[in-house]
């Protein structure tokens, strides 16, 4: 499903069993790759997943941030949309979590449609971010390999999974595509849109290796803070002209007095938002010609 959405290269690990210790372990084992910036699990369990999102806050503690897509698998223990939603309780930018918890896929040797847990949606999702930039979002995109939901959802429904933190996929003139592409960490703006986390974290990476460049070299101590501020500056101009983030400003830097081998940096930056709404407001206006009549304008409000 990876390869189907847009992935080019994939790295599989085994995990000894389900349990938490061994996921927990298997994961371990990644946090040295620093090429690998999207991770899945490849289970439906929320232990595992719980498991995932430990790992990508650690590594995001240590500066190597990544992010995980999990789906749960619904197909042999349904769930109502509500437990779906309940059992979304990570709060956390770096894990997106797909709904509905099941789709309809072809066997590749048989030729009949299965249906399949969510966990192989969300194989797919990280297909689909692999194939992108990082600022562009998956909202609006199409998933490729299914041929349907395994669960029809209203759109009261889909509209409660997206405020509850997940990423609904729903089916439109029979094409399943991401509604939204949300983070579990749904309350802000700032976390709650994967491609705003996803370019954050790429700029964070991006200046840490530019910055590690000069770690080490022997500078007079008045000219360092400039030094630094002109290397990072030059990494968020390119990150501008990329267009990953809008803007940024205020570059300041300078030598710590309590450490005079640490050099501090300081920036504002304003991300790169999607268009997500569009209000369309109108006014009916049913005077003509040159009358003085009473004002009779109706009006009323289109959204998108």
């Amino acid at each position: 499903m990876a390869f189907q959405n847009g992935a080019s290269e994939i790295v599989l690990l085994a995990s000894a069993t389900t349990a938490d210790t061994d996921i927990a372990s298997a994961l371990s084992k990644l946090e040295s790759d620093e090429s690998i910036q999207m991770i899945g699990v490849v289970s439906g369990g929320t232990s595992v997943h719980a498991a995932l999102s430990a790992h990508l806050t650690a590594m995001g503690s240590q500066g190597r941030f990544r992010m995980g897509v999990v789906g749960r698998d619904t197909t042999t223990v349904p769930l109502t949309s509500q437990q779906l939603r309940d059992s979304q309780a990570y709060n956390n930018e770096a894990l997106m979590m797909v709904s509905p918890g099941s789709f309809k896929t072809v066997n590749p040797v048989s030729g009949r449609e299965v249906v399949v847990g969510g966990q192989y949606a969300a194989a797919g999702v990280i297909g689909m971010f692999a194939a992108r930039d990082v600022h562009i979002p998956l909202t609006r995109k199409t998933l490729a390999g299914f041929t349907g939901l395994g669960e029809k959802r209203t759109a009261t429904e889909m509209a409660l999974d997206s405020a509850a933190g997940l990423m609904v996929i729903e089916e439109k003139n029979n094409v399943l595509r991401v509604r939204h592409g949300l983070t579990t960490a749904y309350a802000n703006v700032n976390t709650r849109e994967s491609s705003v986390v996803r370019a954050k974290y790429d700029m964070a990476l991006r200046l840490r290796n530019t910055l590690d460049g000069i770690v080490g070299m022997v500078t007079p101590v008045q000219d360092a803070p400039g030094v630094v501020a002109s290397l990072v500056s030059g990494v968020l101009g390119q990150l501008v002209s990329e267009g990953t983030i809008s803007t940024f400003r205020n570059v300041k830097s300078r030598v710590l007095a309590s450490d005079l081998t640490t050099v501090e940096v300081k920036y504002e930056y304003t991300p790169a938002y999607p268009i997500n709404n569009i209000n369309v407001i109108f006014t009916i206006n049913t005077q003509t010609g040159d009358f003085n009549t009473t004002d009779t304008t109706n009006s009323g409000s289109v959204g998108a």
